[in-house]
């Protein structure tokens, strides 16, 4: 979290404004070479809201920078015989294809344990305007700093105010 506090006293108030993504996360790294992957930051509470990553592109977030995956789950044609078609996939039902066969393989790409894993959904621009995925999330807290840097100007008028750019959503 970020937070910039301008002016003191009665009334207080926050200008809050909210920084991550529905992500996954790598908790495993399978003898074959897949990761398997729990939630994390923001998302729905709906029990289908993880089916959303099947077949996904997602990028893997490394310290030497991204990795692209894909989502994967085992064959629902060959799943359904063993359970009821109405089974809700979660999380715990996803793993990530790297194009890797072993532990060593995905750790020479630089994926360790606990690395993000996004949906990769680009920006694109059509007839001069952009958007992309949490085109609104980021404005907004592109409003709440510029907010924050006019108060700090003395344009904050009476009390407290706390500028806050937060993470974990939800």
């Amino acid at each position: 979290n970020l937070v910039r506090t301008v002016g003191s006293g009665e009334p207080r108030r926050i200008v809050a404004c909210a920084l991550d993504r529905p992500a996954l996360s790598a908790s495993q790294i399978t003898d074959d070479g897949y990761l398997r992957v729990h939630r994390i930051g923001s998302g729905s509470d709906h029990d289908l809201w993880d089916q959303a990553f099947e077949a996904q592109q997602v990028r893997i977030l490394t310290p030497q920078g991204p990795v692209a995956g894909v989502v994967a789950r085992s064959n629902g044609h060959f799943a359904a015989q063993h359970r009821d078609e109405t089974d809700v996939v979660s999380a715990d039902d996803l793993w990530i294809d790297v194009g890797a066969s072993s532990p060593a393989e995905v750790r020479a790409m630089g994926i360790g344990l606990l690395d993000p894993v996004v949906r990769h959904l680009p920006t694109w621009t059509i007839e001069g305007a952009m958007a992309g995925p949490g085109a609104g999330s980021r404005a907004g807290c592109a409003v709440v700093a510029a907010l924050a840097e006019v108060a700090a100007g003395g344009g904050a008028g009476s009390g407290e105010t706390h500028f806050v750019l937060s993470a974990q959503e939800g």
